[in-house]
C-alpha cells in the first residue's frame, strides 16, 4: 500500500501512472489505449450489481466466458484447458476453470489461462487476486465493471438472500426481520468494494489512503458501467472489447 504522503494530490498529479495498485498498473491497459487483436477482458463481477445479465449477454455473443460451472460439468479435474460447450450449441463456451475461488484460480495460473487465449471474458469477486495471478506485462487485459447505488445493491442482497438456497451464503433467517433492522445490526458490509480495490482484508478498516488508492485504480484503469443504464454499459464494454457490433447474432 501506498503511503498517505504517495496519495496526495500534489504527487499524484507529478506520478500519473502512480497512486494505483501495482496489479492493475503493471497487468492491465488502460481505457484509453486502443483494442489489441487478442485481449482477456477481466469483469469484476460486484455482488448484485448486474454480472449475471452481462455474463448471460457476452455467452449469446458467442465470447468464452471463464466462471464457475456446476461441478458434474465444470470438468475442473482435467490436466489440460477446455473451451466447450456444456449447454449445447446455444448455451455459450465456457473454459474448464472456477473463477469464484482462490485456488481456482491458481489453477488457471498454473496452467497458464490467459497466456492460453481460451477465454475471452474473467467473471470474479476477487478482481485484486485475479489481476495479480492471471495477468502479466506479457499478457496484459482489460477491467470492465458494472457499479451499482451502494443501498439499491445492499437491499437486493438482503432479499435475494432470503430465498437463493443455492448460495454459500443463505440466510434464510432475514425473512424475519426488516431491512432496517438487517442494515443496523446484520449488515457487515463495510467500504467492501475499496478493501477489495486496496487489497485489505474484510474486517480490515478502510482508510482514505485506502479510498485514494481506489478511486485512482478505478479512474486509470476501469472501464465502469451502471446497472441502471444497461444499454449504454454493454455499448462501451464492446468498444474496448473490440466487439463487432454490425454482427446480426451480435445486435440480436
Amino acid at each position: 500500500t501506498l503511503s498517505q504522503r504517495q496519495l496526495s494530490s500534489s504527487w499524484i498529479q507529478r506520478h500519473p501512472e502512480r497512486g494505483i495498485s501495482a496489479w492493475a498498473r503493471n497487468n492491465f491497459r488502460p481505457p484509453s489505449a486502443a483494442p489489441g487483436e487478442k485481449e482477456t477482458v477481466l469483469f469484476w463481477h460486484v455482488h448484485k450489481s448486474g454480472g449475471t445479465t452481462v455474463k448471460g449477454i457476452y455467452r449469446c455473443m458467442d465470447q468464452t466466458i471463464a466462471s464457475r460451472l456446476p461441478p458434474s460439468i465444470s470438468h475442473t479435474e482435467d490436466k489440460e484447458l477446455i473451451a466447450f460447450e456444456p449447454f449445447g450449441q446455444r448455451g455459450g463456451k465456457f473454459v474448464n476453470v472456477d473463477m469464484t475461488t482462490r485456488s481456482g484460480m491458481l489453477r488457471a495460473e498454473r496452467m497458464g489461462l490467459v497466456a492460453s487465449g481460451k477465454a475471452d471474458m474473467l467473471f470474479t469477486m476477487d478482481v485484486n487476486f485475479a489481476g495479480e495471478h492471471l495477468y502479466d506485462k506479457q499478457h496484459k487485459g482489460r477491467i470492465v465493471s458494472l457499479f451499482r447505488h451502494p443501498v439499491d445493491r445492499l437491499a437486493s442482497k438482503f432479499y435475494y438472500l432470503q430465498k437463493a438456497d443455492w448460495e454459500k451464503t443463505y440466510s434464510p433467517k432475514w425473512a424475519d426481520m426488516s431491512i432496517l433492522e438487517w442494515a443496523e445490526k446484520h449488515n457487515e458490509e463495510s467500504n467492501v468494494m475499496v478493501k477489495k480495490l486496496a487489497g485489505l482484508k474484510f474486517h480490515d478498516t478502510a482508510t482514505e489512503a485506502a479510498l485514494r488508492l481506489a478511486m485512482r485504480t478505478i479512474e486509470k484503469r476501469f472501464v465502469v458501467g451502471l446497472t441502471d443504464n444497461m444499454k449504454e454499459s454493454i455499448r462501451r464494454f464492446n468498444i474496448v472489447m473490440n466487439i463487432d457490433l454490425t454482427s446480426n447474432r451480435n445486435q440480436n
